[in-house]
């Protein structure tokens, strides 16, 4: 069974199978900053799941750390405030219409 762990600010994070988490979703999110951590209880995050932040209209930035590797397809699908989105150089993959 993947563990899920679900941040204070409303962001949804599971198990990758990789012993790495991934930003999977996210719970009734209005914020319009949101900084994906590095790690979370020593585990880190390094991928941003296929629709991870589907539909978080009010979202305007999204911050992601160093480690970040993937980006999976329509990650900010629905995004329609999104101007800015900060990318790691770690940033290997980004799926399509991310």
């Amino acid at each position: 069974m993947e563990k899920t762990v679900i941040t204070k600010n409303g962001l949804i994070f599971t198990e990758n199978g990789k012993g790495e988490y991934c930003l999977s979703g996210t719970q009734e999110l209005s914020e319009k900053i949101i900084e994906v951590p590095q790690s979370i209880c020593g585990v880190a995050v390094s991928e941003i799941g296929d629709y991870a932040l589907l539909g978080s209209e009010e979202c305007e930035c999204v911050i992601l750390p160093e480690g970040i590797t993937d980006i999976g397809a329509y990650a900010f699908g629905g995004c329609l405030s999104l101007c800015e989105i900060s990318l790691p150089r770690s940033l290997k993959h980004v799926g399509a219409h991310a």
